[in-house]
């Protein structure tokens, strides 16, 4: 679900065709869950969205950092990808998630990233800059809903954990 056209490409022996209609299957499915949630209440602890996120995120080369923007009473706004970072770590950049929440009049949001070690749980690392962003989030009147770890099939929920504190 995640694998670059490269990738496809060498894996079906140079079959460009078959990679091309993989692709654009998973652009349609992407497109169908957020149709089917557009102006919808979104709940993070929904096993289907937990299997859209593990069709987005569960990449073995690259952290990368997606975010789900709401309103007030929980419907959709949109989502997107935040930002892309190595095999080892990506940034946390508040600035461009708090600035993209504002430009979409988003309230909440829903953060999640993968691991491309495949552990789900949260590193250290995680844990702080979770707790940071949602201290800043929360005085900028943004609630973080939920921070999502994706790896190995699964995705490990930050607020199901109690670690987040509000």
């Amino acid at each position: 679900m995640t694998a670059s056209r490269e990738a496809l490409c060498q894996a079906l022996e140079g079959n460009g065709a078959v990679a091309e209609a993989l692709l654009a299957a998973r652009t349609l499915v992407s497109a169908g869950w957020r149709e089917a949630i557009s102006g919808q209440a979104v709940d993070a602890a929904d096993p289907r969205l937990a299997q859209y996120l593990l069709g987005l995120l569960q990449n073995p080369y690259e952290e990368r950092l997606h975010a789900i923007f709401l309103t007030a009473s929980d419907h959709y706004i949109r989502d997107e990808e935040i930002a892309a970072g190595s095999r080892s770590g990506l940034s946390l950049r508040m600035r461009t998630i708090v600035r993209r929440a504002f430009e979409l009049d988003a309230h909440k949001l829903i953060l999640a990233h993968n691991h491309p070690s495949g552990v789900a749980a949260p590193s250290k690392e995680d844990r702080l800059a979770t707790a940071r962003f949602e201290y800043v989030a929360r005085e900028l009147e943004l609630v973080l809903v939920d921070h999502l770890i994706v790896g190995a099939g699964q995705a490990y929920s930050m607020r199901r954990n109690s670690l987040l504190p509000y």
